[in-house]
Parts: C-alpha cells; sequence; structure tokens
C-alpha cells in the first residue's frame, strides 16, 4: 500500500489534488468517528442519570 503522505515536488497537479483529498477525506473520518463515539457517550451518561427519560425516549423513536 503506498503512502498516504507523498513528495509534492514528485506530483502532478492531479496527483497533488488526489493526494489533498486522500488526506482531507481520512481527517473527515476520524471526525465522524469521534462524534458518533460522543454521541453514543452522551446517550449512556444520559441513560444513567435519567434512566425514566431514556426509555421513554427509547419508546417513542420505536414507535416511529
Amino acid at each position: 500500500m503506498k503512502p498516504i503522505h507523498r513528495d509534492p515536488a514528485h506530483l502532478t497537479p492531479d496527483e497533488r489534488c488526489a493526494e489533498i483529498g486522500a488526506i482531507l477525506a481520512a481527517g473527515w473520518r476520524r471526525v465522524i468517528l469521534s462524534d458518533r463515539e460522543r454521541e453514543k457517550d452522551d446517550l449512556a451518561e444520559a441513560r444513567r442519570l435519567e434512566p425514566h427519560c431514556a426509555t421513554a425516549g427509547d419508546a417513542a423513536e420505536e414507535a416511529s
């Protein structure tokens, strides 16, 4: 597998654009995954602190 980062001096303009796109996509994947993990943590914390609210929210979610 090629490394993500290559020497820009040896890249064509199209290769540079592809390289930049790959770097940005990798960063966004990390951001999206961390947001999902944070959301799961927040939901778990809410369920722990307010179990009656969590069960009502789960029931409403299942009904829709």
